[in-house]
């Protein structure tokens, strides 16, 4: 029997990305799935608009949150509501802002899978609208505190930044790693898709849900440690990930609101 996989798709307000979205997994080849769409609360036509579009189509749900519960809990609603409704056995978790270009993109993941090896989440290569590949954040050290340390140093920066408007003046460097160190898993995913396996859900119900915007790769990179369990990136399967699309409908240029969920998020993320 064919695995059961389980989409979930996150919305708030950019219902165009979403629908689009959802056209490019409508296309895919491997069919034993049901999209899980979570709205969260948004304030514009989106409602009407997915509501409008999944008409007829048996395998898509939509759940409707009261309030805007951030990223985290609002995939967590989805990813409950797939595994109990339609016992998936994996759930992918897909940014509404990105596309399946290759149709094989779900069969190609799913077949990444070795039952009982201790392997967690199944990440796709992303790339940006001009294919620029998006390379996930490096784990500087088997101690994740010391990653942690990096990224408050990122942080401070940030506020530095902010205080003294020097964004003019300063440039963020997104510390990427190459091919190999990809390999020997030594890496915090790139957290616009993804697949949580059986192996994660022995071990977890759900993603880290303390989180309301940043930080969910990171809290994901700490439970798969704990629970010794294994990530690995399928190089064959590229999607493309337009970026934000969420995200700036929250934070609407509100770089004090941005630095606030940033910082929110490794208070919550460094407790773990």
């Amino acid at each position: 029997m064919k695995k059961k996989i389980g989409i979930v798709l996150l919305n708030y307000k950019n219902y165009n990305d979403t629908i689009n979205c959802i056209k490019s997994i409508l296309q895919q080849t491997y069919q034993n799935y049901n999209i899980v769409v979570v709205d969260n609360n948004s304030q514009n036509e989106s409602i009407n608009e997915i509501n409008n579009y999944i008409q007829g189509k048996d395998n898509i749900f939509f759940l409707k949150n009261e309030k805007n519960l951030g990223f985290a809990k609002g995939n967590n609603i989805g990813i409950k509501f797939a595994r109990e409704k339609f016992q998936c056995d994996f759930v992918f978790v897909l940014n509404s802002d990105t596309i399946l270009n290759d149709k094989d993109s779900l069969k190609k993941l799913i077949d990444s899978y070795v039952p009982n090896s201790k392997l967690a989440l199944i990440n796709p290569m992303c790339c940006d609208l001009e294919g620029n590949i998006q390379l996930p954040y490096l784990i500087y050290s088997s101690k994740m505190w010391k990653y942690c340390v990096k990224m408050g140093v990122y942080l401070i920066k940030q506020f530095v930044k902010l205080i003294f408007n020097l964004d003019k003046y300063i440039k963020n460097k997104k510390i990427i790693v190459d091919f190999n160190k990809i390999k020997a898993n030594k890496y915090v995913i790139q957290g616009c898709a993804y697949i949580l396996t059986p192996d994660f859900f022995e071990y977890y119900t759900q993603i880290y849900p303390e989180t309301f915007l940043y930080c969910e790769e990171t809290a994901l990179a700490i439970y798969i440690e704990k629970a010794k369990l294994r990530t690995i990136t399928n190089f064959d399967v590229i999607i493309v990930h337009k970026e934000g699309g969420s995200s700036k409908e929250v934070l609407k240029d509100k770089k004090k609101q941005k630095l606030k969920y940033q910082v929110h998020s490794y208070f919550k993320v460094i407790k773990l």
